[in-house]
C-alpha cells in the first residue's frame, strides 16, 4: 500500500524534466502543495478506469505503463522513469485512466491535483510549450513504431529498439549500453510482435556478437554493425 512520504528533506523536485523551465522557488511550491507516496515494488500506482485527474511527478524509482488483453496477458506500453511526469492526459481531457501503472522498484512519488495542474500550465507559457513538446515526441514515437511494424522485419525492429534505449557505452566510444536490460515482454509489446520471436533474436544477435548480454546490461560493441543489421532489407 502507498504511504505518504514525510521526510521534508526528501521532498524537491528538482530532477522533473517538465518543471525545468521554472524557477527554484516555484518548483518547491508546487513540492510543498503536493502530497507525497511511497510504492513498494510492483505496487499499483494508477489503476485502468480510475476517473481522478492527479498527475504524478516520478521523483524516483521506476514504474510500467501497462494493460491487459482479453485473455489476461500483461501489455507493457512504456517505462516510467526518475524525472518523468504521468497522467496529465486526465488532467487536461478529463477522461477515465485508460492503462495502469504499476512501480517496478520502490518509487517516490509526489501527486498533483488535476485542477491545480492545469493552472499551472496555462499561466506558464514555457511550461505550456514543454508539455507540447512532450505529446509531439509521444506522437512521433508512435507514428516510428506503427512504420516500423509495417516496414521492418522482426529482427530489425528489436535492433532498432536496443538503439533507441542505447546511451554511448562509456568504456568503449564505438560501442553502446543498454541499461537497465529491458525485459523481453517489454520488448516484444513495444515493437509488436511476440516474446518468443524477441528471445530468438537477442539470441542470435549474442551468437553473431552484435550483442553481450549480462545481469545488469546489455553491451554493443559497435554501434555501427548494430545499424547495419537495423538497415538491412528484411
Amino acid at each position: 500500500m502507498a504511504v505518504n512520504e514525510t521526510n521534508a528533506n526528501a521532498r524537491s523536485l528538482e530532477g522533473i524534466s517538465l518543471l525545468s523551465s521554472l524557477s527554484a522557488e516555484a518548483r518547491q511550491a508546487i513540492a510543498d502543495k503536493s502530497s507525497w507516496r511511497k510504492f513498494a515494488e510492483r505496487e499499483r500506482i494508477v489503476e485502468h478506469g480510475a476517473t481522478h485527474t492527479d498527475v504524478y511527478f516520478m521523483v524516483s524509482g521506476l514504474a510500467h505503463v501497462q494493460n491487459y488483453s482479453e485473455a489476461g496477458r500483461v501489455i507493457e506500453y512504456a517505462n516510467i522513469n526518475k524525472g518523468e511526469v504521468f497522467g496529465e492526459f486526465a488532467a487536461i481531457d478529463g477522461l477515465a485512466r485508460s492503462a495502469w501503472v504499476m512501480s517496478i522498484e520502490p518509487s517516490l512519488v509526489a501527486v498533483m491535483s488535476g485542477p491545480a495542474f492545469l493552472d499551472l500550465v496555462t499561466s506558464n507559457e514555457a511550461l505550456s510549450l514543454a508539455l507540447l513538446r512532450k505529446f509531439t515526441g509521444i506522437i512521433r514515437l508512435s507514428d516510428e513504431r506503427i512504420a516500423n511494424v509495417s516496414l521492418h522485419s522482426a529482427e530489425q525492429r528489436v535492433c532498432l529498439e536496443l538503439i533507441r534505449l542505447a546511451i554511448i557505452d562509456p568504456d568503449n566510444p564505438d560501442g553502446l549500453l543498454v541499461t537497465p536490460v529491458p525485459k523481453q515482454t517489454s520488448l516484444a509489446n513495444v515493437i509488436g510482435s511476440s516474446r518468443e520471436t524477441v528471445a530468438r533474436v537477442i539470441s542470435q544477435l549474442k551468437r553473431d556478437g552484435v550483442i553481450e548480454r549480462t545481469d545488469a546490461a546489455i553491451h554493443v560493441p559497435s554501434a555501427e554493425v548494430l545499424e547495419n543489421r537495423a538497415l538491412l532489407e528484411a
